[in-house]
């Protein structure tokens, strides 16, 4: 396949009239955008004359190094009004917070019932920290269980998706991974604008 260079600037530009009218339209009360470490200067551009024409709040999400992109984007960076950084969940939050609320077919998860702690700890220990292969993980295996015709997502099962999905060198287990490490794959979020609570 030839190599294709990025977009024009003209086509960042081409959006900001029909994203700020479904903004509008809709009556948006927050733009979420992920990944957006990876947002180029035109991108940022064209995010700052949204917000302009809108006034709707956007919170952009990213790896650690958003806050240094973003910096680097002078008339952006100076209508961000908060950085927040979530570092990696424990494995208590999965287990009390976290799996009891994934829906997914065949998908069971009781905090009190023994069985399914042992369930935890091996996703746990195959997921952690990423919450993205976690439900990677168990979306497979909610798929492998409805194939077979099992009422509930195993041991088994899980066992199976974790072999079947690639091991991300991003997605080592907790033991394998130092303080550095961790700290490098925090998760950053900037806003640029003031919270306010959606209710």
């Amino acid at each position: 396949m030839p190599w294709r260079s990025p977009a024009p600037c003209w086509a960042c530009w081409a959006t900001v009239p029909t994203a700020t009218l479904a903004i509008l339209r809709n009556d948006l009360e927050l733009v979420v955008i992920d990944e957006a470490d990876r947002l180029a200067a035109d991108s940022f551009e064209v995010l700052r004359h949204i917000y302009d024409r809108t006034s709707c709040p956007l919170v952009l999400v990213g790896l650690l190094q958003i806050i240094d992109v973003i910096r680097r984007q002078e008339k952006f960076a100076g209508r961000v009004t908060m950085h927040l950084r979530f570092p990696p969940i424990a494995e208590g939050e999965a287990i009390d917070t976290v799996l009891p609320n994934l829906v997914l077919p065949h998908w069971h998860f009781d905090p009190a019932d023994s069985a399914d702690r042992a369930l935890d700890t091996l996703l746990w220990r195959r997921c952690a920290p990423s919450l993205r292969r976690l439900r990677d993980v168990l979306q497979v295996a909610s798929e492998i269980a409805d194939m077979n015709g099992e009422p509930r997502v195993s041991r088994a099962t899980i066992e199976t998706a974790c072999e079947w999905l690639p091991q991300s060198p991003r997605h080592h287990p907790p033991e394998r991974v130092g303080v550095d490490e961790r700290a490098r794959r925090d998760v950053g979020v900037t806003a640029n604008f003031p919270l306010h609570p959606i209710g």
